[in-house]
């Protein structure tokens, strides 16, 4: 929920019935539950949005989770939208990293933790990875 209680986001992952999967991230009015905007990110292969966040603000909207890489497997993918109009701010690719636990916002950084790799171990090795937000 945006902090003015304006907006209801919500993320999660679905396909088009093509494709592996994509990150999809919806915005509601959680008065009337009309869709305000709605994004879909794909990198080709495997996306799967699982953690969201949105700055003290209520400017920013912060989605991470999983992206199949074409190098390094399953990547933290971590992107930033406009909360308002839905449009992509930024977007950051971390990995080794496969499953996002929590998204959360300290101090003006973002901090991500879940699983990840090491040195090419993927049993799910405990990671968290820190951004500037």
């Amino acid at each position: 929920m945006a902090p003015d209680g304006a907006t209801v986001l919500v993320t999660g992952y679905g396909s088009k019935g093509t494709d592996t999967g994509d990150y999809a991230t919806v915005a509601y009015n959680p008065d009337t539950g009309v869709q305000k905007w709605v994004r879909r990110f794909n990198a080709g292969g495997t996306d799967r949005a699982e953690a969201i966040a949105i700055d003290p603000t209520g400017t920013k909207v912060y989605v991470s989770g999983q992206s199949e890489g074409t190098v390094s497997g399953f990547d933290f993918v971590t992107l930033t939208y406009d909360a308002s109009t839905g449009a992509k701010v930024d977007s950051w690719r971390y990995g080794p990293g496969f499953d996002v636990a929590d998204l959360t916002l300290v101090n003006g950084s973002l901090v991500i933790s879940g699983l990840g790799s090491y040195q090419g171990d993927p049993s799910g090795a405990g990671l968290t990875a820190r951004f500037a937000a």
